[in-house]
């Protein structure tokens, strides 16, 4: 993991070349930017992810034409003073782990929650800021602190031989 590099990753505008991915997702080729995210941060797991929710996503009339991802570190319970009740029951495991707020109209396409209390959460979003897709992450080491609000948006386009392609790239890239 290079968190310094990642401070370079505003710069992306464009992109100079296409990466074919992985085999087992042939459709998906990444941009210079996220090539770079994903080597630099250590997260090509995240584009795993990504990859295996498309043939899902491409059942969704708008998922077909755009696609936001977002990479969310899981919201953290509120620490109380020892001695308080809310210590006492934090520490007795009673008091509940706060909930990620997922906005979503046009439904969930998928939810997947990991047993015990997740790390980070991937989203799916429509054009509209509308969540499609919701997977729990039970660990990462991603470097929230020095890349924060991760995301990839995938766009279609037309490949060699008329083939479909999902082109992930990063926000500036677009």
């Amino acid at each position: 993991m290079n968190k310094t590099a990642l401070s370079q990753l505003n710069g992306f505008s464009g992109t100079e070349s296409y990466h074919r991915f992985s085999v087992l997702f042939p459709n998906l080729v990444l941009t210079d930017g996220v090539k770079f995210l994903a080597e630099n941060a250590s997260c090509y797991w995240w584009l795993d992810i990504i990859g295996s929710y498309q043939s899902l996503a491409q059942k969704d009339e708008s998922l077909r034409r755009m696609q936001f991802w977002s990479l969310n570190p899981y919201p953290q319970p509120e620490k109380h003073p020892v001695g308080t009740v809310g210590h006492m029951m934090s520490s007795l495991g009673k008091m509940p782990n706060p909930k990620p707020i997922i906005k979503t109209e046009g439904g969930i396409l998928h939810r997947e929650k990991c047993e015990g209390r997740p790390a980070a959460y991937v989203t799916c979003d429509r054009d509209n800021n509308d969540t499609a897709i919701v997977q729990d992450i039970s660990m990462t080491d991603f470097p929230f602190d020095a890349v924060a609000n991760p995301r990839i948006w995938l766009a279609p386009t037309e490949g060699p031989n008329g083939k479909l392609l999902m082109v992930a790239m990063l926000p500036s890239e677009y």
